[in-house]
């Protein structure tokens, strides 16, 4: 049991930060976020990409960077029937 619980750790999936590098696309699709979030007509914000690009990093970044100045709601996992997603927001 102790060899399956050293083992787990090795696959934990975690965010560590020191793993990440700010490229230009990711400045990019920040400063798109902060944008869009900006504006009073922005109800959603949709990221799309490739498996394994960042998406998730940068949505829970900039999460937690606008959630210190106003009220926010992350998402992270999707709402089949719309009663869960109000369940969620309300």
């Amino acid at each position: 049991m102790k060899d399956f619980d050293m083992a787990k750790e090795l696959f934990k999936d975690t965010i560590n930060p020191k793993l990440y590098f700010d490229s230009m696309s990711a400045q990019i699709a920040k400063d798109k976020i902060e944008e869009a979030i900006g504006e009073q007509t922005t109800a959603l914000i949709f990221v799309i990409g490739e498996s394994g690009v960042g998406k998730s990093f940068i949505i829970n970044m900039m999460h937690n960077l606008i959630a210190q100045k106003q009220l926010t709601t992350l998402l992270t996992h999707p709402c089949f029937d719309k009663r869960d997603l109000l369940k969620i927001l309300y």
